[in-house]
């Protein structure tokens, strides 16, 4: 199958657990076929786990940020341009966070066998209400260039079904020996690990957090994104929270910063099965979830929210240790589905 030519596109301006999990189908991709990677200008590659990676960063932005007529609009203004950097590629892989992510991209390689990689799909009825229906129909033509969707687990695949063929590689968690055994620091914090944006709900979960009927005073946030500096003017306000920002940690960092002890805390409105809960519950961590579809298959419904009141009340169980630490899939498992599928995926 090393006949085949596969380019990977990361379509995005920073990183995140998509963006590590897709670094991982490139190299499981690389293992049957003649694969390259190829990244947005303004990517920082220093967070790449692995140095040795074959990628390519062209100085013309694979990916621009805006809704999907912005999105329309750059695919026929820099189509011929883009077009030319994947000529001799017989597959194209395009890994995008949305689905808007990898409209442009899709129309501009749009007679290449393409595929598009997205963790979760958007309801936008839940969003914006019954408008969010005409959003929804839409999805249809922002995918239709697209061969096939890969998606990550069966339930993202079911509600990507109505739209193309799905194929579902589940997210690769690390190795057991991978890990770093660390002392537990003495006092237990909150953190978490993700895109800094709207979607994810920071500003509403540190307004819930800062009371005193919550029984931990310290929250970690790891990640970047448009909302970090508001949020980190914002945290100056707060009474009886402190929150630090810590920046992008690669997953060794993220042991040595983060123990058993602490408590993973997660507001997203949308998510298609976060890494970052993944790995808490590989470190051992209690994990508290917003009730979304994609929170269900990694965390127990005992450790998830809806309002501030039964946040509060998840709080207040985790500090008695009365919250269990919900346990993944075996690794074994998910490298096995992993190699069936991608080396099925072109075929």
């Amino acid at each position: 199958m090393k006949q085949y030519k596969v380019a990977v596109i990361l379509s995005s301006k920073i990183f995140g657990g998509h963006e590590f999990q897709s670094i991982e189908l490139f190299k499981e991709v690389c293992k049957y076929f003649d694969a390259t990677l190829f990244v947005n200008h303004s990517l920082d590659v220093s967070l790449f786990k692995d140095k040795h990676l074959h990628y390519i960063k062209p100085e013309l932005p694979l990916f621009k940020s805006g809704n999907f007529l912005s999105q329309f609009y750059y695919s026929v203004k820099y189509g011929k341009k883009i077009r030319k950097l994947f000529n001799g590629y017989t597959h194209i892989i395009v890994c995008a966070g949305t689905v808007e992510a990898g409209i442009s991209l899709g129309y501009i390689l749009r007679n290449k066998v393409s595929f598009l990689y997205v963790p979760m799909y958007i309801d936008r009825i839940i969003l914006w209400g019954r408008i969010g229906c005409l959003y929804n129909l839409l999805t249809g033509i922002f995918v239709y260039p697209y061969k096939k969707i890969i998606t990550i687990n069966r339930i993202q695949g079911k509600l990507f079904s109505k739209y193309k063929s799905i194929v579902v590689v589940p997210n690769r968690i690390f190795d057991e020996q991978e890990l770093i055994q660390i002392k537990s620091p003495t006092n237990r914090r909150l953190y978490f690990v993700g895109r800094i944006e709207a979607i994810k709900g920071l500003y509403t979960l540190i307004n819930w957090l800062d009371t005193s009927q919550n029984p931990f005073h310290e929250f970690v946030i790891v990640g970047d994104g448009s909302e970090k500096p508001f949020l980190e003017k914002h945290v100056t306000q707060l009474k009886y929270l402190r929150v630090t920002f810590k920046g992008w940690l690669s997953y060794s960092e993220q042991e040595k910063e983060f123990s058993s002890r602490d408590i993973y805390i997660t507001n997203s409105s949308f998510e298609g099965e976060p890494l970052a809960i993944r790995e808490a519950n590989r470190r051992g961590s209690v994990v508290i979830a917003k009730d979304i579809v994609g929170h269900k298959g990694c965390t127990h419904r005992k450790n998830r929210f809806r309002n501030k009141q039964e946040l509060l009340h998840c709080l207040s169980l985790a500090n008695a240790n009365k919250l269990k630490v919900f346990e993944n899939q075996s690794i074994e498992k998910i490298d096995v589905l992993r190699e069936k599928t991608v080396r099925q995926l072109f075929l």
